[in-house]
């Protein structure tokens, strides 16, 4: 009777390792399922109830410059309840460089409800509307330069 108590305690201890282990190695913490969704879908990740991911997501779709993610980008601007996610929202924007989404930075920087918003809305419209202007200089000095050296060569 004792060695078949033995067995069947031991085999408990076994299995009870074994469940804790597995259940351990299956169960996701919330820092690595928030990283799962902004990394795997975040034009999905955008929709989430989750502030933080919201935010994530916008800023990986700005950096990966995503042209599908410039609508929805532009209703977080225009609605998202968080600061911190239109303000992510319209730097992301600019990043993209879609016209849309730069003509809304600008117009919210004139028109959004909260004044942080406002400001660096503008700090982004300026930053683009000069990078646009210098590109512009650069190209149109790199073809007077080609026209320059074309009419020595004649």
């Amino acid at each position: 009777m004792k060695p078949k108590s033995i067995i069947s305690s031991i085999v408990f201890i076994v299995l009870l390792f074994t469940t804790t282990a597995f259940s351990q190695g299956s169960k996701l913490s919330d820092d690595e399922l928030k990283h799962q969704i902004v990394c795997k879908n975040p034009l999905k990740g955008l929709q989430s109830a989750d502030e933080d991911i919201r935010l994530d997501c916008a800023f990986a779709l700005g950096k990966s410059k995503c042209d599908k993610a410039v609508i929805p980008l532009m209703k977080l601007l225009r609605e998202d309840p968080s600061e911190a996610v239109r303000i992510v929202a319209a730097q992301s924007l600019i990043e993209i460089g879609d016209a849309r989404g730069v003509f809304l930075v600008g117009r919210s920087a004139k028109f959004n409800d909260s004044e942080r918003v406002r400001n660096l809305c503008d700090k982004f419209y300026s930053y683009h509307s000069y990078s646009e202007s210098l590109a512009k200089q650069t190209d149109n000095s790199t073809e007077e330069l080609t026209l320059d050296s074309g009419n020595k060569n004649n």
